[in-house]
């Protein structure tokens, strides 16, 4: 999927998801203010975690092959960034890759990491991913609930105090009921010129 999928959350919010690029660089940091120290804290394994130049360079460069990221945002000019997915191979070539979400403070509880982390597990799979594995606060219980909803669990390992690792299969029949019903959002958030034109009759249709 590395084309945009507009769906909405469960409570009606119209969302995209696409994939993430250099593009997004401003966005993403813009976003990070947005995301609370707990939540920087699960995702980084590091307190109070701030991502440098160097790691946001790294995070909006994504090879879409060995390193598949996406983005979920509102449909707004300009969108709301809600948050990001991406997954790492192990070696290129691998079917293991390490996976990682997150969406800012505001918007959690509202279904978007579950449909983030689905669209993230069906890019995966249609790059040979059937596996992925994340390395995760064992408190974490968000994380681990959200992705036992289109995986299972193969190995478990506690890494130190604290910090699981978790190897997951993903199940593609699971991960295709959470992508949410692909939609043609309505006519308010079409492309000026493209709602004139069809308003119209200028674009050879009816």
């Amino acid at each position: 999927m590395l084309e945009p999928y507009v769906t909405r959350l469960e409570d009606g919010l119209w969302v995209q998801i696409r994939p993430l690029g250099p593009d997004d660089r401003e966005a993403l940091k813009e976003g990070l203010t947005h995301v609370g120290n707990r939540s920087l804290y699960e995702r980084f394994l590091s307190p109070n975690h701030k991502p440098t130049e160097k790691e946001i360079e790294y995070l909006t460069h994504p090879d879409q092959r060995d390193h598949l990221a996406l983005a979920l945002g509102t449909l707004d000019d300009p969108p709301i960034g809600i948050g990001v997915a991406r997954c790492v191979r192990e070696a290129p070539g691998s079917n293991i890759a390490e996976y990682a979400i997150l969406i800012r403070d505001d918007f959690q509880g509202r279904g978007a990491g579950l449909l983030l982390l689905a669209h993230l597990a069906e890019l995966a799979l249609e790059n040979h991913i059937d596996h992925f594995r994340g390395i995760q606060l064992v408190e974490n219980h968000r994380i681990l609930k959200l992705t036992e909803k289109i995986a299972d669990p193969a190995a478990r390992t506690l890494c130190e105090a604290g910090v699981l690792e978790m190897l997951w299969k993903l199940d593609p029949d699971r991960v295709r009921l959470f992508l949410g019903e692909r939609r043609e959002p309505t006519s308010r958030w079409k492309a000026p010129l493209e709602w004139l034109a069809s308003k119209f009759g200028m674009n050879g249709k009816p």
